[in-house]
């Protein structure tokens, strides 16, 4: 297996993943999501911004060349200058997806290990990520490597 930072060419890449993700959050966990954003002018930004914007990086994870799975990461140092926190400068995994068949390799382990190393760079000193409050498998994988929680966001529907 081979992590590398992604390249502007990347970025369909990157698509075609998250648009698996996408779909898995669609079908199990939030059917309110819009599956055809990925594919949408904004989707296409996004990734395209995800590969060139400095606030932001993408690793890829790939295994015989092909890409299996995919982090993007992002940190915007001037945000924190208006945060509620005293000392705390959080990077957010916006996103990441691993193939099925290819789970519990330790992929996404390596993935959010170079998402931390490029926070700390940046400087951030702390991480922070969201998912479904009934994807069990997500929040069982977070804390599995050191995340805790912190936050619940609670959502009322409005008629």
């Amino acid at each position: 297996m081979k992590i590398r930072r992604s390249t502007f060419s990347d970025w369909t890449i990157l698509q075609k993943l998250n648009q698996k993700l996408f779909d898995l959050e669609f079908n199990n966990y939030d059917s309110s999501i819009d599956p055809g954003w990925p594919t949408s002018p904004a989707g296409i930004t996004y990734y395209q911004d995800a590969v060139s914007n400095k606030t932001k990086a993408a690793f890829l994870a790939e295994i015989d060349e092909t890409a299996v799975g995919y982090i993007i990461i992002s940190y915007d140092s001037s945000r924190h200058d208006e945060s509620y926190r005293n000392k705390v400068r959080e990077a957010e995994i916006e996103n990441m997806y691993v193939e099925s068949n290819f789970r519990d390799r330790g992929i996404g382990r390596e993935l959010v290990s170079q998402a931390e190393q490029w926070s700390q760079k940046c400087g951030a000193t702390h991480i922070q990520v969201i998912s479904s409050y009934t994807n069990n498998s997500a929040s069982d994988f977070y804390e599995s490597i050191g995340f805790d929680t912190y936050n619940i966001t609670h959502e009322k529907k409005l008629l």
